[in-house]
This record gives structure tokens, C-alpha cells and sequence, in this order.
């Protein structure tokens, strides 16, 4: 205060009053339930203590009135951020397929290793769901005969020869897909090979360089010639197919183990180098399925019991149970997932 000047009082009630017209001429909405006591809490603050009156008449009318739409006064939807523009730019153009049906209409799929056990199994069941499939393996007749039986059924399908061992015949493949089918939107890189059970130094470096060659080097050799078609075809998916034994380890069996785990190392980093790029990468690990390749290597049907019984659905799968996870992953219904491993092994690594 300055000396000598007298202070002008006004009400306290007045001012808050004169408060509360200058907030509502500014766009604020008024308070609720609150113009009763204003006059109550300014002659508390002056010392005198008198208790808050209740809400008036008018309250409960007042609160079922619509908030208005001012900032800070937005119902909660309108204050959620927009959705991205969905693909996302740079991505490949995305369909999403009702819950639980793989749509893939009219994609070209590359399979490898698709002359029997899950290659086949997932090359029928990708026709099945739409897609061109182009069976590759070194045994042509086989898949020539496997593609011949899918066209009886109306579906499509043609066959190539195609070994990952050999990186031209790789190419071959790939320009095939393009060349008559237009162009190639997905592969299922699933050739592979097994060794002997043996402990590690008992392994036969030759060997041990068969298995990487075919295993992991195989693979190489796939993306480098798909991706490039992939990106030329706006994106595009890949599952590249390791096993349990690249997700955990078992004895006997080093060098395999090894070449699995380099398929989820590679697969991984090839995820990350192309997801802006519109291709997704990602893995099926199976546990025990019932293959030519399995019960080649289990000598009799006691040894088959005892892999069933550990695992805890107590079963071995079927290449028909594959089929589908191999249709879903190259789908759109999995459009967010690259860089996955993808297990199907009865609940095995759960253990």
C-alpha cells in the first residue's frame, strides 16, 4: 500500500464475480456447482469460517449439460492423436483378410525344398489360399507332379528346378517367377538337410560344410536373388525355415544347430535392412514334424515314441499342421511381424 493512500474495498463476492464474467467472455466455460459458495470460500480467506453451502437447484441441470468442445475441454476420442496413413509411406500395399484366413489371392510365392514333407505341405496349402506357387526343388519330377495334382484342382501352380547349393540355379528360379508369372511377392525358403548324430569331434569336416552349405548358405543365396525382385514387386514377405535347434541346442547335432541359429542371426538383420522397404523376413522354427527327413534319420519307431514323449503335447506334428502357420506369416494377416521366430514344436522350448 501506498502511504498516505487510502485503499478502495470493494466485495469480495463482487470481484469474483467480475472474475468470472471476464473468464467467460474469454471462452471458458463456467465452473459447475460453484456459483453458490464463491462469496462462502472469499469470506473464509477474510477469516470468517463458515461452512460451504451445498449445491444449488440448478446444479444437477447444469451437469447434464454437454461439455463444450474448447481445448482442454474435448471428450476423450477427440483428444486421441490422428492414425497414421495406413501402409505407411514406403510400404508395400496392405489387404487385411478376415481373422484367421490367410489371403493370398493372386501372390507369387517361391517355395523351396518343395518336394515333400512341409515344402509340400505348404506349397498346397498356399494354393489353396489363393496364391501362384512355384514349386522348387532338385527333384523336378516331384514337384512337377505335386504342381500337376494342384492344377486338377483348379488351383495354380508350376514347378522349377532349384537347388540352393548352386547360386545360378537360384537365379533361375527367381527369373522364372518373374518371367511367367509376372513377378514374385513371397518365398518360403525351406530346403534344408540333416546330419548324422554324432558328438562334435566325431563330425566330419566335410559334412560339417555339407550342412552349412545347404542350411545356412542356401538360404543366403535365396535372399540374395529374391529380395531384389521382392522390391521390384513394391515388397513382399519371406520365411525362411530354421527349427527348434535355432532357437535352443541339442547333442549330437552341432553343426545343424549351428546352421539353424545362423538362419535366425541372418534373418533378423535382413528384417531390419528391408522393413522400410516394404519386405518383411521372418522365421518358422518346427519342433518334431512327421517328415521323410525325420524318420530317415530316427532308425525305428521306439526312437519316434521317445521324441513324442518329450514334448508336451506328447505327439509328433504333421506337415499338414505347418501348412497353414506357413500361409499365415506370408500373409497380410501378419502384416506388422518381421524379424519374428516363430516356433511350432508342441510346447518343446516352453520346457
Amino acid at each position: 500500500m501506498v502511504p498516505g493512500v487510502r485503499r478502495r474495498h470493494r466485495p469480495a463476492g463482487a470481484a469474483l464475480a467480475r472474475a468470472g464474467h471476464r473468464r467467460r467472455r474469454r471462452g471458458h466455460p463456467r465452473r459447475r456447482g460453484r456459483g453458490r459458495d464463491r462469496s462462502v470460500r472469499a469470506g473464509s480467506r477474510a477469516g470468517h469460517h463458515r461452512p460451504r453451502a451445498g449445491p444449488g437447484p440448478g446444479c444437477a441441470a447444469r451437469a447434464r449439460r454437454p461439455a463444450p468442445h474448447l481445448p482442454g475441454h474435448l471428450p476423450r476420442a477427440a483428444r486421441r492423436p490422428p492414425r497414421p496413413a495406413f501402409p505407411a509411406p514406403g510400404g508395400c500395399p496392405v489387404t487385411v483378410p478376415r481373422p484367421g484366413h490367410p489371403d493370398l489371392t493372386d501372390r507369387v510365392v517361391l517355395v523351396t525344398g518343395a518336394s515333400q514333407g512341409i515344402g509340400e505341405a505348404a506349397a498346397r496349402h498356399l494354393a489353396a489360399s489363393g496364391a501362384v506357387v512355384v514349386l522348387g526343388a532338385r527333384s523336378t519330377a516331384a514337384c512337377e507332379a505335386i504342381a500337376e495334382d494342384l492344377r486338377g484342382q483348379g488351383l495354380r501352380a508350376s514347378a522349377v528346378h532349384l537347388d540352393v547349393t548352386d547360386d545360378a540355379s537360384v537365379a533361375a528360379a527367381v527369373e522364372h517367377c518373374e518371367r511367367e508369372h509376372g513377378g514374385l511377392h513371397a518365398a518360403f525358403n525351406n530346403a534344408g538337410t540333416q546330419g548324422p548324430s554324432l558328438p562334435l569331434h566325431e563330425q566330419d569336416p566335410a559334412e560339417v560344410a555339407r550342412i552349412m552349405d545347404v542350411n545356412f548358405l542356401g538360404v543366403v543365396r535365396c535372399l540374395r536373388h529374391e529380395v531384389p525382385a521382392l522390391l521390384r514387386a513394391g515388397g513382399g514377405a519371406v520365411l525362411n525355415t530354421a527349427s527348434v535347434g535355432g532357437v535352443i541346442a541339442a547333442p549330437g547335432i552341432g553343426p545343424y544347430c549351428a546352421s539353424k541359429h545362423a538362419v535366425v542371426g541372418l534373418s533378423r538383420s535382413a528384417a531390419a535392412d528391408y522393413a522400410r522397404s516394404g519386405i518383411r523376413i521372418n522365421v518358422l522354427a518346427p519342433g518334431s514334424v512327421r517328415t521323410e527327413i525325420l524318420t530317415g534319420w530316427l532308425s525305428d519307431d521306439a526312437q519316434l515314441a521317445a521324441m513324442a514323449e518329450g514334448t508336451p503335447q506328447g505327439r509328433i506334428a504333421e506337415a499338414s499342421e505347418i501348412g497353414p502357420i506357413v500361409s499365415w506369416m506370408l500373409s497380410d494377416a501378419s502384416s506388422f511381424m518381421t524379424g519374428s521366430v516363430v516356433t511350432a514344436d508342441g510346447g518343446y522350448t516352453a520346457l
